[in-house]
């Protein structure tokens, strides 16, 4: 059943990966296990022959990096033989063992996460979750998720009796877990070509996250901090991969997921499935339903012409991948400042301003208001002049009873520039 109101009838589930897809940014516990634990073989593996593999059951993880002939020179260089299943449980055991501290200890959700798990029940829709991770490595995971302000209605982890991906069996788990069906009204979200095949398999939907894990490999500060001709390049390698392993929509991480599974819900209604939707092209896809139907009911001052107000009745600014990841950026180190696991109590809404000064054609399109933090020692005057002295100027708030500063994106402004701004902060702090 979904909720009273809710703007969802057909789709009723939502199934995640962990690592890469709701915590972990990057996918780096994992990988950095299997790293360590070859090593101690005596084995070096790099982070790219680990994360070929990533979403498979951990033991069949090793097995098969344990297969790569690099790694097979390397094991009969030092051992005068090929690996045996018995090495692969050893190799295995190491990981686990590793994981245990490891995975726990990135748990942080990633950007857009608790939103997303928020709207979703609010709307009746169940979340399940599947892994490579074993069930003894997520009981800790499972407690540290849910302490940063993240669980799932279920967890299914691969057994002996439910081997895990590209096999289907650990998504039917899930479906009855949840009580869900049919197939088609669930949607599987990863960051791994494992994940997509999973669902495909499984006969649910596929949605790839192409920056927030695996396919990308960067943590939350290294990812904030690339060079935008860089950050498209690993996006379309990305997309390219995940969609060759059958992903229906690929997009950059969990912040961007409600536009999709709104857009699945759309496909639903018009009688199209997975399987059927699987034939088409992603540009069709995405021409199924519309973009960005949100209007602006004020579109730009009445200097402007009819032509450029015309051109601005659809809101696309914020709907611009560079945009919205200086944007996110700016909202998360803002929440940062308020400690640790504020990030699970609050978030920063920017505001819009409408006063305009410069000409059109030298105009940047944002001032941003921010509530000043609920602070005992917050000094919007000291604030001011700590960043004043490292060449940021600030504006006070403006027709509003909230008491707010703003920030306005002016001239060329770049990524890099936001970049200076955080760091700038956290000195301040």
């Amino acid at each position: 059943m979904t909720a009273r109101g809710s703007r969802f009838r057909k789709l009723r589930a939502v199934v995640l990966d962990w690592a890469g897809t709701a915590v972990d940014f990057g996918s780096i516990a994992p990988t950095e296990a299997f790293v360590r634990a070859l090593s101690r073989f005596g084995l070096t593996a790099g982070a790219k022959d680990v994360r070929s593999f990533m979403g498979l059951a951990k033991r069949d993880h090793a097995r098969a990096l344990l297969g790569l002939e690099s790694l097979r020179v390397q094991w009969r260089s030092l051992y005068d033989r090929d690996p045996t299943e018995t090495d692969v449980d050893e190799v295995y055991a190491l990981v686990e063992s590793l994981l245990r501290s490891v995975a726990a200890e990135r748990c942080d959700p990633i950007p857009g996460l608790l939103e997303m798990a928020k709207a979703l029940r609010a709307n009746g829709i169940r979340i399940g979750s599947t892994t490579g991770y074993s069930r003894e490595v997520m009981a800790s995971v499972i407690e540290a998720s849910a302490r940063a302000g993240y669980s799932a209605d279920c967890v299914v982890t691969p057994r002996t009796d439910l081997p895990g991906r590209p096999a289907p069996w650990m998504m039917c788990e899930c479906a009855r877990l949840l009580d869900v069906y049919p197939m088609d009204a669930i949607v599987k979200i990863g960051d791994t070509a494992a994940d997509v095949e999973e669902a495909r398999n499984a006969g649910t939907w596929a949605v790839g996250l192409a920056m927030s894990g695996n396919e990308c490999g960067l943590d939350l500060e290294e990812y904030r901090a690339l060079d935008p001709t860089r950050a498209e390049e690993i996006r379309r390698a990305a997309t390219a991969k995940l969609t060759a392993a059958g992903a229906h929509f690929v997009v950059d991480g969990p912040w961007d997921c409600m536009p999709v599974l709104e857009r699945i819900e759309e496909l639903l209604r018009s009688g199209l499935g997975p399987a059927a939707a699987g034939a088409r092209s992603a540009a069709e896809l995405r021409s199924a339903v519309p973009d960005n139907p949100y209007l602006l009911l004020t579109p730009g001052p009445l200097s402007t012409s009819k032509g450029v107000r015309a051109a601005m009745l659809r809101d696309w600014c914020t709907w611009d991948r560079e945009y919205n990841d200086i944007v996110q950026g700016l909202r998360s180190r803002l929440v940062a400042l308020l400690g640790p696991k504020a990030s699970s109590e609050y978030s920063a809404v920017p505001m819009q301003g409408s006063g305009t000064f410069a000409p059109e054609a030298l105009r940047s399109p944002i001032i941003t208001s921010f509530l000043d933090p609920e602070s005992p020692g917050w000094s919007f005057e000291a604030f001011y002049e700590a960043l004043k002295a490292r060449g940021f100027v600030l504006y006070p708030g403006k027709i509003s009873k909230a008491r707010t500063f703003r920030v306005g994106t002016i001239g060329d402004v770049f990524p890099r520039d936001f970049r200076r701004l955080g760091a700038a902060v956290r000195e301040i702090r």
